[in-house]
């Protein structure tokens, strides 16, 4: 239990590091600047996540925005739309919709780290330590190709809107009481499978909060000179 504690712990420390990273960028002089070239990539992937799920189970999609600037009289960068039938199994299906850009977002920084590049880039970062962090960062993308950064940015893009917006937390909160009642239900009840599922699940969530973190790593160019301009 200490393990699987600490596993989720790596997740929920992930996003609060993006949580800040996106803070700092909303603090800058350069915000507008900021969220179109980070948002253009994160916020249509964050939405086109929503609705590749919404179609795939079937609910009807009505409107989709994948990005627009914000303003102060619409903060919202990009929406998608949807009705689904009004049963259990929906509002499950709704939470999948909700965390689709966590979902779909880890497959790609994951797909990202493959890269030979990307990849090099990691075992350099490991071998730093965490004050280290921009100098090795900046001692790379002085050698690199621009192909190289273009790659690195679209992670850190990525990483940054990821996370289920207020608007998908509360849509998926219906679905999620019946999720958290049916695990209640299998332990209370004691059927093997359960611990199998949660063991699985804290190790997923290990491999994706270590993701996430790389991504954040990967946006402090961003967060820092959002720092340096702050208002």
């Amino acid at each position: 239990m200490q393990r699987a504690g600490f596993k989720y712990m790596n997740f929920l420390i992930a996003i609060l590091a993006i949580y800040l990273a996106n803070s700092c960028i909303h603090s800058s002089r350069f915000r507008s600047l900021i969220v179109f070239v980070t948002g253009i990539v994160g916020v249509t992937l964050h939405e086109l996540s929503h609705y590749l799920v919404a179609k795939v189970l079937g609910f009807k999609v009505t409107q989709v925005c994948l990005f627009r600037m914000p303003t102060r009289a619409n903060p919202t960068m990009g929406y998608v739309m949807f009705t689904r039938p009004d049963s259990i199994m929906a509002s499950v299906g709704h939470v999948l919709v909700s965390i689709a850009p966590l979902i779909i977002g880890g497959i790609c920084l994951y797909l990202g780290t493959q890269l030979t590049y990307v990849s090099s880039l990691i075992a350099q970062l490991q071998s730093a330590s965490l004050p280290d962090y921009p100098e090795t960062l900046y001692a790379i993308a002085i050698h690199s190709s621009l192909f190289d950064l273009v790659c690195l940015f679209v992670l850190a893009s990525i990483t940054l809107y990821m996370l289920p917006s207020t608007t998908d937390i509360k849509g998926a909160l219906e679905g999620s009481l019946y999720v958290g009642l049916a695990v209640y239900l299998m332990i209370i009840l004691g059927i093997t499978y359960t611990l199998s599922v949660s063991k699985h699940l804290f190790d997923y969530l290990e491999q994706l909060g270590t993701l996430m973190t790389f991504g954040v790593i990967l946006s402090l160019p961003i967060a820092i000179f959002a720092l340096l301009t702050k208002r």
